[in-house]
């Protein structure tokens, strides 16, 4: 199976242009909504449910809304012994993010993390862009060490479900039939 999650543009373009079955983003999401490196373009997203594949979102608070990164990166600058001092303490990346968070909103109480509307905004851009087979969950539960309040973990898949339902947003393709689709054209069943 062919990820083009986290590659550059180019190398993207190139996979792209060489590949016959659909690829899928494992853990991507939209950059005209966050315009972070990591996140795909409209047009990425475009080419990517064309050709068959879905994007998987990611769910780092720090890629899906670039205005919250940039107002914590300022804290951890302005602020560094102190966020230092618990990337120090905590050796789980998990709690260290936790921590971090709560040192964030001590720091700045307005600095306003996102939510599950945020994230639920990433899955309905993608479905805008490429149909109800062009989404996925890509979370990255076991690489990130912040998500969006109201996700804390796997367990708060059904708080996501209920804000994609609101949305009226295809739950069954976006829970796992866009992925199983992707993997059967793999082996061309």
């Amino acid at each position: 199976i062919v990820d083009v999650s986290h590659v550059s543009d180019q190398t993207f373009w190139d996979i792209m242009d060489e590949t016959q079955k659909p690829v899928f983003a494992s853990h991507s999401s939209v950059r005209s909504l966050s315009d972070h490196p990591r996140n795909m373009t409209d047009r990425m997203i475009r080419r990517v449910a064309a050709d068959g594949g879905a994007v998987c979102i990611n769910y780092y608070s720090q890629f899906i809304d670039v205005a919250y990164r940039d107002r914590r990166r300022a804290l951890e600058r302005t602020h560094a012994e102190r966020f230092d001092a618990l990337a120090e303490r905590e050796a789980r990346y998990t709690d260290r993010g936790t921590a971090q968070l709560a040192l964030a909103l001590e720091l700045d109480p307005d600095i306003d993390p996102p939510r599950l509307d945020i994230l639920g905004n990433h899955f309905e851009k993608v479905v805008e862009l490429g149909g109800s087979t062009a989404a996925c969950l890509g979370s990255d539960f076991d690489g990130i060490s912040e998500l969006p309040l109201g996700m804390e973990d796997v367990g708060d898949l059904g708080a996501l479900r209920a804000e994609l339902e609101r949305r009226g947003l295809p739950i069954r393709p976006i829970y796992g039939e866009n992925v199983l689709r992707i993997l059967a054209a793999q082996s061309g069943n």
